[in-house]
């Protein structure tokens, strides 16, 4: 059975649409008691990219956005989750998933909250990393809002980040560049998002996706074929998550394009080994700022930082958080800011 009307691509469509803001969020939340032993993985792909990445879309991008959703919605959704569902299925199996974990994923997507998401595959084999991206996040704008951030929960999460000594404007700035303090943390399920990037390899999905052949759907395949194999992993590591006890929830918790979750942005395999309790309750909760900052902080001194640590060496741990030069150098710029603005305030008394 074809895919034909799963993707609805850039050429040949020159329908009049809306093209304003796309990227409405939603958020999500769940917590898990805490104790979980650890994996080793962690991002190991390209830049899974964070949401305010997601959030600033090209106008391209966008318009490319919004024809996939018009196709997802042009199709009976009932017959597309169906066959969507039949490839995610052979997909894991021909990959060697024992037939346990099979059988789960087969259950999950009876629920209604299953779904596909063509949209996920066009930004994961078209996204790119730049300097511009990430403009909006040094301004003054910005940097005030940051300063209100540190006023009214600073107190709150301060002792939280030194515990691992780790800088409180480091925090703040990765949790403004994440998600904007948990107004952006993701508008789709993570189930759905790695499930629908698992089948990006599949010979039927690769066909419809990519269209003519050419050097650009070149580079989309290659892009495409290795996160397909990145989400499966993902996909394996949510659904032992879930048997080892951390409840449904964290199939449906909305997410970035790239499946990241929560305040912190973590993916399945990060959430793991450096998912920490900061509150204390023995539960670990993405979304609770505590909870998330002692996670980003401990994340950062597991992959090396230390007091008194290098500018040079800051940023290569900062990179170990997400593969992406342009973020590394905002987090930094952006700490920067909130470091000089806290100085310039205490000499002002």
């Amino acid at each position: 059975m074809a895919l034909t009307g799963f993707f609805l691509l850039w050429n040949g469509i020159n329908e009049r649409f809306d093209t304003g803001d796309v990227s409405t969020k939603q958020s999500g939340s769940g917590t898990v008691r805490s104790g979980r032993s650890p994996v080793d993985m962690v991002f190991t792909e390209e830049p899974p990219g964070t949401v305010s990445e997601s959030d600033s879309l090209s106008l391209k991008e966008a318009l490319i956005h919004e024809k996939l959703i018009l196709g997802y919605r042009s199709v009976d959704s009932t017959e597309m989750t169906a066959r969507y569902g039949e490839l995610l299925l052979e997909t894991l199996a021909d990959a060697g998933w024992e037939d346990e974990d099979v059988a789960l994923v087969r259950m999950y997507l009876d629920d209604d909250r299953a779904g596909f998401l063509p949209y996920v595959l066009e930004k994961n084999s078209t996204h790119s990393e730049t300097e511009e991206l990430y403009a909006h996040q040094l301004t003054s704008i910005s940097v005030n809002k940051c300063m209100e951030f540190r006023r009214d929960a600073g107190a709150d999460i301060a002792d939280v980040a030194g515990r691992y000594e780790v800088p409180l404007e480091v925090v703040i700035s990765i949790l403004k560049v994440e998600t904007d303090f948990g107004i952006n943390k993701g508008k789709d399920p993570i189930f759905n998002i790695f499930g629908s990037l698992s089948v990006a390899d599949h010979p039927e999905v690769l066909k419809e996706a990519l269209g003519e052949e050419g050097e650009a759907s070149e580079e989309q395949k290659r892009r495409l074929l290795k996160r397909a194999r990145w989400a499966r992993s993902q996909l394996h590591e949510l659904v032992g998550l879930v048997s080892d006890g951390a409840g449904e929830w964290i199939l449906w918790v909305n997410g970035s394009w790239a499946g990241a979750f929560g305040l912190p942005q973590f993916i399945p395999s990060s959430y793991r080994p450096y998912g920490r309790d900061g509150d204390n309750d023995d539960i670990i909760n993405l979304d609770n700022i505590k909870d998330a900052t002692a996670s980003i902080a401990y994340y950062l001194k597991s992959n090396g930082w230390k007091r008194n640590i290098s500018r040079s060496r800051m940023k290569k741990v900062i990179l170990r958080y997400n593969h992406s030069t342009p973020y590394a150098e905002c987090v930094l710029a952006l700490a920067d800011s909130i470091k000089h603005r806290v100085g310039r305030m205490k000499d002002e008394g």
